[in-house]
């Protein structure tokens, strides 16, 4: 996986993708000393698979520019200060904060954010951030809307996870990890992906959702179950 993500040519969700391993790993631990343990292999396989690829690269030139991860972090770090290291995105967000100003209660309209930086920036393109294109194009009305259910989700992921792992519910807690790290991953991209926009990227919130609402109704159920038991 580490290795597939370094190969994509993609910072973001390589970055995003390891701090949200991380965050969850380092949660649900009850052995902080065990986990840290157990993340230094990874940082450590991280690094060897980082060398092997940048080897690989430099004795393996054939005058094909590469752009995988290595490359690109290595000539952000390079171009600091001379570049724009957001790759534009700080004008499109600077766009989308005008925007939401010019009409902060619902927006210019669904979808309207690409006509706008089409007209402005001469580009069909999105804001690379979906809190700000959410603010946009939706205003702080359709901002809650969206947002409010999406974090509700999470905290009671969180609390869910806990419960079944106290409770020693093996499989329901693995599932809640799992549904947990997704969601992290995808707070993380929406800063400066457009996830509610690839529908790719959109199908995975879907199946983060669905494991939630799976065990969550499995629990009801088993508790319903036993509490019919109990009264008969």
């Amino acid at each position: 996986m580490i290795v597939a993500l370094l190969l994509t040519g993609k910072r973001g969700p390589l970055v995003f993708f390891l701090i949200s391993f991380v965050f969850v790993e380092l949660w649900s631990s009850d052995n902080l000393k065990l986990i840290l343990k157990k993340m230094g292999k990874y940082i450590l396989i991280l690094l060897i698979s980082v060398f092997i690829i940048y080897l690989y690269i430099n004795l393996n030139d054939n005058g094909i520019e590469s752009r995988n991860t290595i490359i690109r972090f290595l000539e952000m770090f390079n171009n600091l200060g001379e570049n724009d290291v957001s790759n534009g995105r700080f004008e499109l967000w600077n766009l989308a904060l005008k925007t939401f100003i010019n009409n902060p209660i619902f927006g210019s309209g669904w979808n309207e954010f690409h006509n706008i930086a089409f007209a402005y920036l001469g580009e069909d393109i999105q804001t690379h951030n979906i809190y700000l294109q959410l603010l946009s194009e939706l205003g702080f009305t359709g901002f809650l809307l969206y947002m409010v259910p999406i974090i509700y989700c999470f905290i009671d992921t969180k609390k869910q996870f806990r419960i079944e792992k106290n409770t020693k519910h093996y499989e329901e807690s693995v599932f809640m990890k799992i549904s947990l790290f997704l969601q992290i991953f995808l707070f993380l991209y929406g800063m400066t992906g457009n996830t509610i926009y690839d529908y790719n990227v959109l199908l995975i919130y879907f199946f983060a959702f669905t494991i939630y609402c799976n065990i969550k109704f499995k629990v009801k159920n088993s508790s319903s179950l036993k509490n019919h038991k109990n009264n008969v």
